[in-house]
């Protein structure tokens, strides 16, 4: 049962309850002996809690000094600033503009400067890194500074870290041809725009 929990809480982004869900339909299916309710939940709890710590670790293993004192900086607010280094970084244009455009692209480019596609994370299931990117972009500095030290890069569950964000950055997907027309003025592009082509 602790295997089967633990491959669980390894490869899918399932919680308690759904992993609890599961733990009984693989007893039932093994014909086993339901444990209480108690007992159960406290296995999976205890599972859960083991495998994500494993997790972290691993992740936080794999991340270099240099990238990891990059990541906490970004975490601050710059003097004379009102928003965090991690937030001016992913927030994208507001409006389709050529300047808009640029600044994308400059903060693209800074971005993977950082270093963090680069990181080795082929030992974590994909669905973890999707999720933890998700949270990562979604995260305020302040919350994500208040974690436990190996929290700080991978999140603090499943889903929740900057590392796995700066990794995908959504800059360069929103760069589509069709926006660069789009924000190319008529005198820049020597044509007059009639919108994309069909």
């Amino acid at each position: 049962m602790r295997a089967f929990l633990a491959a669980r809480v390894w490869a899918s982004v399932e919680g308690p309850r759904a992993l609890f869900d599961r733990a009984v339909v693989w007893l039932v299916d093994d014909r086993v002996l339901l444990p209480g309710i108690t007992t159960l939940t406290r296995l999976v709890a205890e599972t859960r809690a083991q495998k994500m710590a494993e997790l972290y670790r691993t992740l936080d293993a794999a991340v270099p000094g240099e990238l990891r004192q990059a990541m906490r900086e970004l975490l601050k607010v710059p003097h004379g600033k009102r928003v965090s280094e991690l937030e001016r970084l992913r927030s994208g244009p507001v409006r389709m503009s050529g300047a808009a455009m640029r600044e994308a692209l400059d903060r693209a480019r800074e971005v993977r400067a950082l270093g963090a596609g680069l990181v080795d994370t082929g030992g974590v299931p994909a669905s973890r890194m999707a999720a933890l990117a998700r949270y990562g972009l979604g995260s305020k500095a302040p919350a994500l500074r208040d974690l436990e030290e190996t929290r700080k890069i991978t999140g603090p569950r499943p889903g929740r870290a900057p590392l796995p964000a700066l990794r995908s950055h959504p800059l360069p997907a929103r760069l589509t041809a069709q926006h660069v027309r789009r924000s190319v003025p008529p005198r820049a592009s020597g044509r007059h725009q009639h919108g994309p082509r069909r």
